[in-house]
């Protein structure tokens, strides 16, 4: 199945009253707090080299350091004094002029599970219009993994793409408002199908500029066209991500 890996963070459900309860010590002032669920899924999308050959993907997963979601215009942590709550696998605590969740975790981009589970945290109702997430390497030094299969020379031919890097990935776009009685979701989306596009993959496979393992294309630095292509690949993935957003009103 060929996928977007869209990142669903922030699934807002303004709560007012209830709030101050779940967030013991929690002081808002006279600003009003809303609910954020951190989440990831995917959406189907193909995912294209520079000849047009379609990659499949069959799993994929990445290691997520922190998340900072920038507060509203002229907001600052003035407004949330004593906003530092966690529990055993994170931490969450207002930093200037953003709300930080900080991990690590590992998400499955395509079942949309996190390892550990992700937070609930409270924010300041208001407009948001910046999400940064910061990916790091995991516990195995790889900070994003994909496999699957495309076709080379005629042939099915599974393939696999492990990177690590560091990078603080800006997700901007569409405005997504927390306000009270409405379920605001702010989709982060990270879109595969730009990573490939201005690579010909399956025609260095077919010259023989790529390496393969136990019949598996690496993707990763070759010969020719293909010999700095992990660099490629993490500057695509650096301008891929995109903020939408979602309403379900209750």
């Amino acid at each position: 199945m060929n996928r977007v890996l869209r990142l669903v963070t922030l699934a807002a459900l303004t709560t007012p009253a209830p709030l101050m309860t779940a967030c013991a010590g929690l002081d808002t002032g006279n600003a009003e707090v809303s609910t954020v669920q951190l989440a990831l899924s995917a959406a189907p999308s193909p995912i294209l080299d520079a000849s047009g050959a379609t990659f499949g993907v069959t799993a994929a997963r990445a290691t997520v350091r922190h998340v900072d979601l920038y507060l509203p215009a002229g907001t600052d942590c003035t407004a949330v004094p004593g906003l530092v709550t966690g529990g055993a696998d994170y931490t969450v605590a207002c930093d200037g002029d953003k709300i930080r969740a900080r991990g690590p975790w590992t998400i499955d981009l395509l079942t949309g599970v996190a390892t550990p589970a992700l937070p609930t945290v409270p924010v300041v109702a208001g407009t948001y219009r910046r999400v940064d997430v910061r990916f790091d390497p995991g516990a195995d030094d790889l900070t994003l993994v994909i496999e699957g299969a495309t076709t080379v020379s005629g042939a099915s031919t599974p393939y696999r793409l492990a990177l690590d890097f560091t990078d603080e990935i800006r997700f901007e776009g569409t405005t997504f408002v927390a306000s009270p009685d409405v379920v605001a979701k702010a989709l982060l989306v990270l879109d595969p199908a730009t990573w490939f596009a201005q690579i010909p993959l399956t025609q260095c496979a077919a010259d023989g500029d790529l390496e393969r393992e136990d019949g598996v294309l690496l993707i990763e630095d070759g010969k020719g066209a293909c010999d700095k292509i992990e660099d490629q690949i993490v500057g695509a993935i650096g301008g891929s991500g995109r903020l939408e957003d979602e309403h379900d009103d209750d």
